[in-house]
């Protein structure tokens, strides 16, 4: 794995680590809010292990992703409108996977970044597949649900019953999807990445969605 450094087109400076294989399916991971692209670290290496490419970016304002047009910036100061300018961050890391060969684009988003995932599938028709742990109806303004009405591609939906809002959230969206998906409903695993440690085969089951479609 390298770190790299990728500029979107408002001219943020991405910090990004990419676990390089000669694979053309990849993987976009999304983290949670006020998190960065080192909790994506362990799995990671096991989707590379298994023959995928992957990208995990600290959104703007996270992690090292802290300058614009040569200001500082954090997500702490941020309103609605710099939580959907992340769009942009996705679609800047997409260019960059597949300017390594991957013709196969994935996105794994958990919590903020499952949002910002969904919402990103409608506009970005080059995107495959969906990965959404944890997705809500509104996090820091980005709203799915409209969003996820125009899907046209596999999206797998995951969350717990423990996490109330998660689980509230994920069947409200899945009423409204009219496109191929699945979903997972755990009884007690946690939020967002964190269901990972709670429920280790879920890495196993995310593969086993990707392969199948």
């Amino acid at each position: 794995m390298k770190d790299v450094s990728l500029l979107t087109e408002d001219q943020v400076k991405i910090a990004a680590t990419y676990y390089e294989t000669t694979s053309e399916k990849g993987i976009l991971l999304v983290h949670m809010y006020g998190q960065t692209r080192q909790s994506w670290r362990d799995i990671a290496l096991f989707f590379q292990e298994n023959g995928y490419q992957m990208l995990a970016i600290d959104l703007r304002g996270h992690g090292q992703s802290l300058e614009k047009n040569k200001q500082r910036i954090s997500y702490i100061n941020f309103h609605e409108q710099d939580f959907f300018d992340m769009l942009k961050d996705i679609q800047t890391a997409k260019k960059f996977l597949q300017q390594q060969g991957a013709s196969d684009i994935n996105v794994i988003g958990a919590s903020l970044g499952a949002n910002l995932a969904l919402i990103a599938a409608v506009h970005d028709h080059e995107i495959t597949k969906v990965v959404a742990l944890s997705p809500g109806l509104n996090y820091k303004g980005l709203k799915p649900q409209d969003a996820v009405k125009k899907i046209t591609i596999p999206v797998m939906l995951i969350t717990s019953e423990d996490d109330q809002y998660g689980a509230m959230s994920v069947r409200t969206l899945e009423g409204v999807m009219h496109n191929e998906r699945e979903v997972k409903m755990f009884p007690k695993a946690d939020h967002g990445i964190r269901m990972f440690q709670q429920q280790p085969q879920l890495k196993k089951e995310i593969i086993a969605f990707l392969e199948k479609h």
